[in-house]
């Protein structure tokens, strides 16, 4: 999970926390996998360079959004 206080948005520290999980990942040569039920945050995580593996919208109205990052992903 990725949480920033709600202070110390918008300077950074969400980045720097993917980036050391992106890094991680390389090292061990294992994927990123994120859920979110947010558009925005799953908007976030694809500038960061994840991809959208896929969504679904529960019968509650509710979308869930999946995305990964690979090793081999390094556009971002």
């Amino acid at each position: 999970m990725v949480a920033v206080n709600k202070d110390s948005q918008g300077k950074g520290y969400a980045r720097q926390l993917v980036d050391f999980a992106k890094k991680m990942s390389e090292e061990k040569n294992l994927p990123l996998l994120i859920g979110t039920d947010m558009k925005d945050y799953a908007d976030m995580y694809c500038h960061y360079g994840f991809r959208l593996a896929c969504s679904k919208t529960a019968d509650n109205g509710v979308t869930r959004y999946v995305l990964t990052w690979q090793p081999s992903d390094k556009t971002k």
